[in-house]
């Protein structure tokens, strides 16, 4: 099975927000003024999580419809938004079975770990098999 893993920062600036994230922001602003930092943290966790899906689907929409032979599994696209170290996740497989599989890493503190991970001969060298290929942008 082949993989391409891109790591990279998503700069997109999407004019029209779904309504869960006006609702969450008004939500956050509300708490903020009545003293509940803590519900506006979290109202504000949840409409950033609302944008990294929004862009995830955007860049849905740029990835090829075919990788060389294999032609994309559009319903097993799945975009995953974990506000935190873990960042968003875009990910699309290509092929009858899964030959090929594309994922998306937002940029977080835990990718520039496993970049330093993977970036170490020796501990990056015993992880590979010969088959992923890994790129930074």
């Amino acid at each position: 099975m082949k993989y391409l893993i891109i790591l990279g920062c998503f700069f997109i600036t999407t004019a029209a927000f779904s309504q869960d994230f006006k609702t969450d922001i008004t939500t956050a602003k509300t708490a903020y003024a009545s003293g509940k930092l803590e519900d506006a943290h979290f109202a504000l966790l949840q409409a950033m999580q609302e944008v990294d899906i929004i862009i995830g689907k955007e860049v849905l929409k740029l990835l090829p419809a075919k990788m060389d032979t294999y032609e994309a599994n559009t319903k097993d696209d799945n975009v995953m938004s974990n506000v935190g170290f873990i960042g968003s996740t875009i990910h699309r497989s290509y092929g009858a079975n899964s030959e090929a599989d594309l994922s998306i890493i937002g940029n977080s503190p835990l990718v520039s770990t496993l970049n330093a991970f993977l970036n170490t001969p020796l501990l990056g060298g015993m992880a590979s098999n010969g088959n992923n290929k890994i790129i930074k942008y």
